[in-house]
């Protein structure tokens, strides 16, 4: 994985990546280290499968 968020493509993205993690050094610090919140990592899927394509170089 390159890129924190990949639009169009949650499952090559960081972001979500590291919400769903529960790997030491891989997941999100404080309040998610110790909770997965399921309805919450399912919106942020939804909105970057949602985003349109990246910007043009």
């Amino acid at each position: 994985m390159l890129y924190s968020i990949v639009p169009g493509n949650p499952d090559r993205s960081i972001l979500l990546y590291r919400m769903e993690s529960d790997e030491p050094d891989e997941m999100m610090p404080e309040l998610g280290r110790s909770i997965i919140h399921k309805e919450g990592i399912n919106l942020i899927e939804r909105w970057i499968r949602e985003m349109p394509g990246s910007c043009p170089d």
